[in-house]
């Protein structure tokens, strides 16, 4: 996802730029023309699924491309140039944005959600791929994206707020979904139904062999805990000339079914603190506020229809009132105003600190006051901006641009802020017009948003 909104953006600038095109490394070059030649021999994959052979030697040609740039930027860069025309590289970018549009579109699930991570496995024919759980940064990231129109935006958003990442008791997201951890004693237990269908393991627990399997007093049936993974249960497999082949791969994919090994993701599967399950992660939250403002922006550039903005508002203010800073300390478990890391399903709020989630708070609080800057140009669209945000008597304003606090009087129904070191002021009313204000002398007036 992230991969797509660089290469529109890449596109973007490439399209601005007067040149009609780079002087790249001689290495860079050539890497660009390799892998833009896969890309284009493999153009059939992106009318369809892509199954495991067509992975395979996909990713294949991708990674030998990628192995003759590195070993040529190891052995030091030449120093030679090469000029390639924009128009040449403008199409690889699109080419590859193709397929980046593609495996997101085919990484949509059935609720809505899209899959964020996928395990790879790699096999002698092919290699297959298989989805994690649904995770609230893959949906910020396809949010992010640029793939998503408004209308597709909104549906994602509703469907985020319908699953199983939605915790309504803090009116936010969990990074995963919840869910019970077993307890020790549950753990390396083979499911009767497995031993029943393995004539082979029956045939060990009936000659009383317990190398690869045992069986406690209780009846149950569990792998020998002297393996320590699949691995070393495999490459005793391969020693014991008394196992076939078929045997063998059915009793470490079995392994893996019991145990999971492959899928293990540190905290997120295994602790209930430190941003494990069960645990609203801030910083994430922000970043899905700051992705669905940009949502809102995008809309009103893109002239959509004004349900689909107001909607995508809606959206943006359903997640803004989950913060901390919209609500009690009873219900944030401190206070408010100071940022903290996450939020277990069990207590309040842990870990203080100057979190990313400030950054991603501070840029979105100035797209939610409308400041948007295009083309070098500063423009003011407050879209997202709320009327009970305006005072609603006068006051005083104390502020400072860097040398002496200065003092503003501020009228009824207006709300101001600093830019840059300027104050700016908005005060209620039917049209768009701009007031500059220098030392001395009548203000300039401006009609529009925009200060050009």
């Amino acid at each position: 996802s992230y991969l797509s909104r660089f290469l529109r953006l890449l596109k973007t600038l490439l399209g601005e730029s007067g040149a009609d095109g780079l002087e790249l490394s001689d290495e860079l070059a050539i890497f660009l023309r390799d892998v833009t030649g896969v890309l284009r021999q493999n153009a059939a994959l992106l009318q369809g699924a892509v199954d495991a052979p067509a992975r395979r030697t996909f990713m294949n040609a991708m990674g030998a491309a990628n192995d003759r740039y590195r070993a040529s930027v190891y052995r030091g860069l030449s120093g030679d140039k090469a000029r390639t025309g924009k128009t040449e590289i403008v199409e690889s970018v699109e080419l590859a944005l193709r397929y980046v549009e593609h495996s997101i579109a085919w990484g949509r699930r059935p609720d809505g959600l899209f899959h964020s991570y996928n395990l790879v496995r790699f096999g002698d024919d092919g290699y297959d791929v298989e989805p994690l759980d649904e995770m609230l940064e893959g949906q910020v990231a396809v949010l992010s994206s640029g793939h998503l129109t408004p209308q597709d935006a909104i549906s994602l958003l509703e469907a985020l707020r319908a699953s199983r990442l939605y915790r309504e008791d803090q009116n936010s997201y969990l990074l995963y979904p919840n869910r019970e951890l077993p307890a020790f004693l549950d753990k390396n237990r083979i499911p009767e139904q497995a031993v029943q269908a393995s004539p082979w393991i029956r045939a060990e627990l009936d000659a009383g062999r317990t190398r690869y399997v045992q069986q406690d007093l209780g009846g149950q049936v569990h792998f020998n805990a002297g393996f320590r993974n699949g691995d070393c249960l495999r490459a005793a497999l391969e020693e014991d000339p008394a196992v076939d082949r078929q045997d063998r791969d059915r009793l470490c994919d079995l392994y893996e079914q019991v145990f999971r090994h492959h899928s293990f993701t540190g905290r997120s599967g295994s602790m209930y603190k430190y941003e494990g399950l069960g645990s609203i992660y801030w910083h994430m939250v922000s970043k899905l506020l700051l992705a669905t403002a940009e949502q809102v922006s995008e809309a009103v550039d893109a002239g959509v229809d004004t349900a689909v903005v107001d909607r995508l508002c809606e959206c943006f203010l359903e997640i803004r009132d989950g913060l901390g800073m919209h609500k009690s300390p009873a219900e944030y478990g401190a206070f408010p105003q100071d940022p903290y890391s996450h939020t277990p399903g069990f207590t309040g709020v842990q870990q203080p600190g100057l979190t990313g989630q400030v950054k991603e708070d501070l840029i979105t609080r100035f797209r939610q006051l409308g400041v948007r800057v295009t083309g070098g140009v500063l423009s003011f669209q407050p879209v997202l901006l709320n009327r009970d945000e305006f005072l609603q008597e006068p006051a005083s304003w104390s502020y400072s641009t860097g040398g002496p606090d200065r003092t503003e009087e501020l009228p009824a129904g207006s709300l101001a802020f600093t830019l840059c070191g300027v104050p700016v002021i908005y005060n209620t009313a039917g049209t768009a017009r701009i007031q500059v204000f220098e030392e001395g002398g009548e203000p300039t007036v401006l009609d529009g948003p925009s200060l050009g």
